[in-house]
């Protein structure tokens, strides 16, 4: 009998201990889409580049795997970027990621001419999850001029750029 018992214990025990308990979806708070805008607030060449870039923009942040997520940015049916994270009880955690970015101008004398920038920026966490707003510094970055279909390089570029996203 006392056999028996010790093995019903050890058998109720082993029943509790291996039960896991459901993953909870953080990831399911940032999901969904929203109405985004960009700003810099970089130097390049010694030239400040601050203000509004991209306004308008939707951000569409869709689950992965797991607690994984995307972030795609598009202007129209362009896509901006593309920003890889991860959620958890603390918030969205955004990984390192590339921006490119392309001013174009006209001018009478040269006809249109374009700034490129080509930036990697680095990871952040972000807070909230209605209205999203973080800001990534500028790990590396560089600059170039096309004007008359000859491309000038412009030098490096440091800052950062400010994302601003409303649920919609």
């Amino acid at each position: 009998m006392k056999k028996l018992l010790v093995c019903l214990f050890a058998l109720c025990a082993l029943t509790f201990t291996s039960c896991n308990p459901e993953p909870i979806n953080y990831a399911d708070d940032f999901v969904g889409e929203y109405a985004a805008s960009i700003s810099a607030a970089w130097v390049c060449a010694s030239t400040a580049i601050d203000g509004d870039l991209i306004d308008g923009l939707l951000c569409k942040i869709e689950k992965t795997y797991d607690n994984n997520v995307v972030l795609k940015m598009y202007q129209g049916n362009a896509l901006v970027c593309a920003i890889n994270g991860y959620c958890d009880q603390s918030g969205l955690y955004l990984k390192d990621f590339e921006f490119k970015y392309v001013y174009t101008q006209y001018t009478q004398d040269y006809g249109d001419s374009k700034m490129s920038f080509d930036l990697k920026l680095g990871g952040t966490k972000v807070n909230g999850n209605s209205n999203l707003s973080w800001t990534s510094a500028i790990v590396s970055g560089s600059a170039s001029v096309m004007i008359e279909n000859v491309t000038i390089d412009a030098g490096s570029v440091v800052g950062s750029t400010t994302f601003s996203l409303t649920k919609i």
